[in-house]
């Protein structure tokens, strides 16, 4: 899974936002909790879903099958962010 290309990620307090720098989403930003930037900043260096889960379930205590879970719902929250066109989603 890759994500798309303009994206612009920002550290604040409480978690992280994203902002688009370019295409047709450019007035979607999204926000995110911690785990969510956990997540997040392991997607932008083209860590295998497997690998990420796995990483979520140490990092967060929880079992691989729940981080397995929590991943999938969160892919579906940042769909818009994901390049469909590169044959590797």
């Amino acid at each position: 899974m890759r994500l798309k290309k303009g994206l612009v990620t920002s550290k604040l307090d409480d978690g992280y936002i994203v902002i688009p720098t370019e295409g047709e989403d450019i007035n979607k930003v999204l926000s995110l909790n911690d785990s969510g930037g956990f997540v997040w900043k392991l997607l932008e260096k083209d860590y295998p879903l497997d690998k990420i889960a796995s990483l979520l379930s140490e990092e967060y205590g929880i079992s691989y099958e729940q981080a397995e879970k929590d991943l999938n719902d969160f892919l579906k929250v940042i769909r818009p962010f994901v390049d469909t066109d590169n044959g590797r989603e």
